[in-house]
């Protein structure tokens, strides 16, 4: 563990060498292409410094001091960016100048196609789930409480001469409690009252109820038998680098569906996963997942972190164990 005095000490060595540095190309930077200009002007925004988040002591010392676009969410009135809700999912080419700082603080960031060879493959881990904040109008998620831990396991697949992630799903502690405890969505609730009047019971909201609550970290399709209906549009789908060892990964899907009833319903939903390179086979990620009315206030937002390995068949023989179904089914179901 590096000292802490002696790293503020050579961060703001670094703060001060690339500004010198950086500033001597500010004037000179350019986009290779309109499409990417679109899609830098998009995550170009500004940037605030982050101050210590109590992450877990696995992660870097560096983590503390690099900002990036999960920590534009952090507070409750932060909005989704309008560019970031129009955009197509077009490839942004590979920025080849060094990063600039500009004034304020604020970073121009490298967009690239690809995430780097080393992280091809699995990998597995525990995430912590360090912040939750939901919207006073809406009700709290008791799945998803600060020290909760999951298990998770995410996929690096080759695509032609890219690295791409598949979306991750990350598997919470199993919960046995009774039904009017449980956080379920409107829909499913009234998809179980309604099984239960066509046997001529009533839902008992004390029956225990078993459960394998999980975090998407991305945006399905789906259709229910009760007619209710959701469509996922990805609009933007960014790389950044934000440290030689760090990148990151921005999605944005905007959802369209209806319930039961036929009410329309709608807004969007933002996965940001960063990974920190912090051995040869080790990782350190943090994840936000933020959910955004039609207005792009934030609804609900969840911040999540933990360690990463490749040694992930011991996640997954977890994650199966737990929902006592083989590991390829999980993979399947969930498109790991």
């Amino acid at each position: 563990m590096v000292n802490g005095n002696k790293h503020r000490a050579h961060h703001s060595y670094c703060q001060i060498a690339n500004s010198l540095i950086h500033s001597a190309v500010a004037m000179n930077r350019i986009f290779n292409t309109g499409a990417s200009l679109v899609i830098g002007a998009a995550c170009l925004l500004p940037l605030q410094t982050s101050a210590d988040d109590g992450a877990d002591s696995t992660s870097s010392t560096n983590s503390a001091y690099i900002t990036g676009r999960i920590e534009q969410t952090e507070s409750p009135q932060a909005t989704l960016p309008l560019a970031l809700t129009k955009l197509k999912a077009e490839t942004p080419k590979m920025d080849v100048v060094p990063p600039t700082v500009l004034k304020g603080g604020v970073s121009e960031l490298s967009s690239q196609t690809s995430f780097p060879p080393s992280l091809l493959g699995f990998w597995g881990g525990a995430l912590k789930i360090v912040s939750e904040y939901h919207r006073s109008t809406a009700p709290p998620d008791p799945d998803r409480t600060p020290g909760t831990v999951g298990m998770v396991v995410f996929h690096f697949y080759q695509d032609g001469k890219d690295i791409k992630l598949k979306p991750a799903t990350v598997f919470l502690p199993h919960i046995a409690k009774p039904l009017k405890d449980c956080f379920l969505d409107p829909d499913v609730l009234q998809a179980m009252e309604e099984r239960a009047a066509e046997r001529g019971r009533e839902l008992n909201p004390n029956r225990i109820m078993e459960r394998n609550p999980v975090i998407s970290l991305g945006a399905h399709n789906w259709a229910r038998l009760n007619g209710a209906t959701s469509k996922a549009t990805v609009t933007a789908n960014t790389l950044h680098n934000l440290s030689p060892d760090v990148i990151e990964q921005d999605v944005v899907d905007r959802n369209e569906g209806s319930t039961a009833s036929g009410r329309d319903t709608g807004g969007y939903i933002e996965v940001i996963c960063r990974f920190e390179k912090t051995g040869p086979d080790s990782e350190f990620v943090r994840v936000a997942k933020v959910v955004y009315n039609t207005d792009r206030t934030i609804l609900r937002r969840v911040l999540l972190e933990g360690a990463l390995t490749r040694n992930w068949q011991e996640y997954a023989d977890r994650i199966s164990r737990q929902l006592n179904q083989p590991w390829e089914r999980i993979v399947q179901r969930n498109d790991i």
